[in-house]
């Protein structure tokens, strides 16, 4: 189903593809009398849905830091299809911030927590839906 003004659209259902066919698409111009004006430079995409979930780990704080105050949390995250779309940060199991901007940050106002060892874990999350867990750091409010 294709538009026909700018900017051109085309949908087109890759349902029936195997998972990681390599397909060549062209787009062809053609005028008001069906002359054909010009053909796109080849693209080469690669056909199926994206079912691995991010891989997502906490850099900062370190497993037994002592914290205190607002907390800046570190996370690297990373998607084989490229794109990470948030990262969200939990404390003891409970949501508590989130970023969607690379280098992920997340601070953490940890003021009324109460003293003691919590747990951090976070979850990334990539275009597809698919949800990446990160490894569980214990940290040690004073």
């Amino acid at each position: 189903d294709a538009k026909l003004e700018a900017p051109f659209t085309f949908t087109w259902d890759t349902s029936g593809l195997a998972e990681g066919a390599a397909c060549t698409l062209t787009a062809l111009v053609k005028d008001d009398e069906g002359n054909r004006v010009s053909v796109s430079l080849p693209v080469t995409v690669t056909a199926g849905v994206d079912v691995t979930p991010p891989v997502v780990r906490i850099l900062s704080p370190v497993n037994k830091e002592r914290v205190q105050g607002t907390i800046s949390v570190y996370v690297d995250a990373a998607d084989n299809s490229g794109t990470v779309t948030y990262v969200e940060l939990y404390v003891d199991g409970a949501f508590a911030a989130f970023s969607n901007t690379v280098p992920y940050t997340i601070e953490w106002n940890a003021t009324g927590t109460p003293n003691g060892i919590h747990v951090l874990t976070c979850k990334a999350y990539d275009w597809s839906g698919n949800i990446g867990q990160s490894n569980a750091v214990n940290i040690v409010i004073k």
